[in-house]
């Protein structure tokens, strides 16, 4: 399950690459992302690193396949159904404006008790009677609804979609719908919306208010899902966004994360703070620093046997040929990940690394069969 603000974020993300990609815009990179969303690059990556198509830093990300990918997490692989209860103007202006524009999402029926609007065909969608509700609801397999009637009526409308099956229920009603816990409820309430629009923009103009920040945005949480640890993790990268987004995923599945930003500082915080794992990049001062600090670092008695991990794009930025399977098994590293590395791939090898036994430690770079 992805954090709410995350996928508010995604959302985001995919209106933003739709405009562009109807623009013409093939290809795109997480700082112009970040400008057009209005967060930093680094969130961007990090919302975007457990995806299948990644992006480099020379070339970016291809905008289509980003937009496929996203619509697979939003919507899954399947057309996903819909329904809609109360067929009044609201309700009207929400089949007009959704017909056709997502073609995995559709709303199959809406709902009314008026009976001058049963029968009907409203944007191309069948306005029922509520009686049929339950019957149409099971019968598409929908999950989603959305509830445009008025407040008194929306509580018991509520209570017979969940038990239809409906799982998600955007409430445009004023009423505060309780529901069986894991049924989702996104409550948008104009009047409210409209009532802070006003005081915000009156206190502006008149400079006794300060606007609202909607505050740092939310990495994805991975401590849930592998628990706790207290390694000590020492991250050796020239890139200051990807030593944050390293950190972030890290820190919050439980370890200490210490960071350098050259080789050299990295061999001196080693050496002063001995790590129980390494994360080495290979493109720092030069496109091979991280191959010489690795062997410095096993010609180091005390730091040996520590794990390295060694992270890269060197083929694809530099077009060097690099087979990190045959050419990276005469370094002395232990893993080699191509960059950037999805949260999920980054927590399970480093979880791997720390887990190997000495005698399995790859100290003299000699190939492995």
């Amino acid at each position: 399950m992805i954090p709410h603000k995350t996928i508010d974020r995604l959302c985001s993300y995919r209106r933003i690459l739709f405009r562009w990609h109807l623009r013409g815009k093939e290809r795109f990179h997480s700082y112009e992302l970040a400008q057009e969303a209005g967060i930093t690059a680094a969130q961007v990556r990090r919302d975007l690193m457990s995806l299948k198509n990644i992006g480099t830093p020379r070339n970016g990300y291809a905008t289509a396949s980003i937009i496929t990918e996203l619509g697979a997490i939003l919507e899954g692989a399947e057309d996903q159904k819909a329904v809609l209860v109360g067929a009044g103007k609201l309700g009207k202006a929400i089949l007009s404006y959704f017909a056709g524009r997502r073609p995995n999402i559709r709303i199959v029926a809406a709902f009314d008790s008026d009976p001058t609007k049963v029968g009907s065909v409203l944007a191309a969608c069948p306005c029922l009677p509520l009686t049929d509700l339950d019957e149409t609801v099971r019968r598409h397999g929908a999950l989603v609804a959305i509830l445009t009637v008025p407040g008194s009526a929306a509580q018991e409308i509520a209570t017979a979609l969940v038990g239809a099956g409906i799982r998600a229920i955007i409430n445009f009603s004023p009423a505060k719908l309780k529901v069986p816990e894991g049924i989702y409820i996104d409550d948008i309430d104009f009047s409210i919306a409209l009532e802070k629009a006003v005081y915000f923009g009156r206190t502006l103009k008149d400079g006794t208010g300060i606007a609202p920040s909607s505050g740092p945005a939310t990495p994805i949480s991975e401590g849930s899902m592998h628990g706790a640890l207290t390694k000590r993790i020492l991250c050796i990268d020239d890139d200051l966004d990807v030593i944050e987004s390293y950190r972030a995923i890290l820190e919050q599945t439980g370890y200490e994360v210490a960071v350098a930003l050259d080789g050299e500082s990295g061999l001196e915080e080693a050496r002063s703070h001995k790590p129980d794992l390494i994360i080495l990049d290979v493109m720092m001062k030069d496109a091979t620093e991280g191959f010489h600090i690795a062997y410095a670092l096993r010609a180091d008695a005390a730091l040996r046997e520590v794990p390295i991990l060694m992270l890269t794009a060197i083929s694809s930025e530099w077009n060097m040929k690099f087979d990190k399977d045959q050419d990276g098994a005469y370094l002395p590293v232990d893993a080699f990940v191509d960059k950037p590395v999805a949260p999920d791939t980054l927590l399970a090898t480093v979880k791997r690394l720390l887990g190997l036994p000495r005698e399995q430690i790859n100290i003299m770079g000699s190939p492995q069969s």
